[in-house]
Order: structure tokens, then C-alpha cells, then sequence
């Protein structure tokens, strides 16, 4: 069941959210379809509100950490994106 609460905590944060992410690496299933959805457009090269590219950038985190193989394919077609777009969207990370 999606938390939004959690899923807009991670939208929203600008600094690493500790608390936050702590909680979604304990309950992925939480965030897990928000993410996944992001996750599809920006890898389609959607362009993401700021909330949707915060959630992504995190998400994508847990996701891993969770080992959440649904993320695996749409991952690849988002790391197929211009460095620019990735740069934007990734950071140094």
C-alpha cells in the first residue's frame, strides 16, 4: 500500500532525507509504484516536476537497496538519455 506522506517527503526533500529514506528502505512497498512510475517517464524522456525528479532520485536508491527488479528495465532506458538529461536528473550520483 502506497504512503503518500512518505512518497511526498521524498518529493520534497532538497538535502538527504535520512529519516525518510530509513523508513522506505524498511517498507519499499510503500513508494515502490510512485517511483516506478517516475521512474517510466523520465526513462520514456518525459520531463518531471521538481517533486517527481526529487522522487526519482531517491527512489531509485531505495529501490536498489530494496532490490526491486521492476526497476532494472526502465533504469536502462533512462541511463540511455543524453549525459545532459541524466546530469539534470542524477547528479554526480
Amino acid at each position: 500500500m502506497l504512503n503518500q506522506e512518505l512518497i511526498d517527503e521524498l518529493g520534497a526533500a532538497q538535502a538527504l532525507p535520512v529519516s525518510a529514506i530509513a523508513r522506505a528502505v524498511e517498507a519499499p512497498e510503500q513508494i515502490a509504484d510512485a517511483v516506478l512510475s517516475v521512474l517510466g517517464k523520465a526513462a520514456e524522456g518525459e520531463t518531471l516536476a521538481e517533486a517527481e525528479a526529487n522522487l526519482l532520485f531517491w527512489g531509485i536508491h531505495v529501490l536498489g537497496a530494496a532490490r526491486d527488479r521492476r526497476a532494472f528495465q526502465p533504469l536502462m532506458r533512462l541511463l540511455r538519455q543524453p549525459p545532459d538529461r541524466l546530469e539534470t536528473l542524477l547528479g554526480d550520483a
